[in-house]
């Protein structure tokens, strides 16, 4: 495949675009990298998944589900 490539004409450079693209990839300073961008999406994505979840009544299963098992664990443990 041939790469394209752009002269510059002020500096007399030619640069490849892959390696443009390399060194953008590469280069992060501050919170506005590709990498910081693509946690703090992850991240409001998890937390938007665990706001449905929690919003349909899952919470609350939980929440029964391990009271009602602490509640049996206790009784066997006070019956022995």
């Amino acid at each position: 495949m041939k790469e394209i490539i752009f002269k510059i004409v002020n500096n007399k450079k030619i640069l490849n675009i892959k390696e443009k693209f390399i060194k953008f990839i590469k280069e992060e300073r501050g919170d506005f990298g590709i990498k910081g961008i693509a946690g703090t999406v992850a991240t409001i994505v998890v937390i938007g998944l665990v706001v449905v979840l929690l919003r349909d009544g899952l919470l609350e299963e939980i929440i029964t589900f391990f009271w009602e098992n602490i509640q049996n664990l206790i009784e066997t443990m006070v019956n022995e």
